[in-house]
């Protein structure tokens, strides 16, 4: 673990910024569904009028998990130069944990409300994601603990496998 993470986080910071954390075409959201606006009528296809509630809570979940994933991503750091004892290292993260398991089951539970095919498949990558953010946060737990090179590279490898579908998510192209 070191600086060069850092880098890279601080370089899609930047670039969020710029995007003004939207929700870009091309990532998870379906159009016309979660998280985009409605779809234009065409003559071929019929009027979808999206569900605001649905779309509210896609456009919050995707903003949650990068914050989430940098939030995660700070306290790693403190971990790293000493800045954050191991018994808060531990509390903080056991709170993401927590928090994770509670969105992934409200999250299930609005999966079995008759969502369209799209919506539920958007809703299980949440989900996926929410677990995926737990596993990285308990990587950093395990690290403050005990500062092994390998508890390291678990959270390097974590970090890295949720990345690219947060990114995708929030609609950061692929480099």
């Amino acid at each position: 673990m070191g600086e060069q993470w850092m880098t890279r986080r601080g370089r899609w910071l930047g670039l969020i910024a710029g995007l003004g954390m939207g929700v870009a075409s091309g990532g998870l959201w379906p159009s016309g569904s979660i998280a985009q606006g409605p779809v234009k009528p065409s003559a071929a296809a019929p009027v979808v009028v999206p569900d605001l509630r649905l779309k509210l809570i896609g456009s919050l979940s995707s903003r949650h998990v990068y914050t989430l994933y940098g939030y995660i991503g700070v306290v790693a750091d403190g971990a790293v130069r000493g800045q954050e004892s191991p018994e808060r290292t531990e509390s903080l993260m056991s709170e993401v944990g927590v928090m994770a398991d509670q969105l992934v089951a409200e999250l299930g539970d609005l999966s079995k409300t008759g969502l369209t095919p799209e919506d539920a498949a958007a809703v299980r990558e949440m989900m996926a994601i929410y677990q995926l953010l737990k596993e990285e946060a308990d990587a950093v737990r395990i690290y403050g603990k005990n500062k092994t090179e390998a508890n390291g590279a678990a959270f390097q490898k974590k970090r890295m496998e949720v990345w690219p579908r947060i990114a995708r998510v929030i609609g950061i192209p692929e480099p």
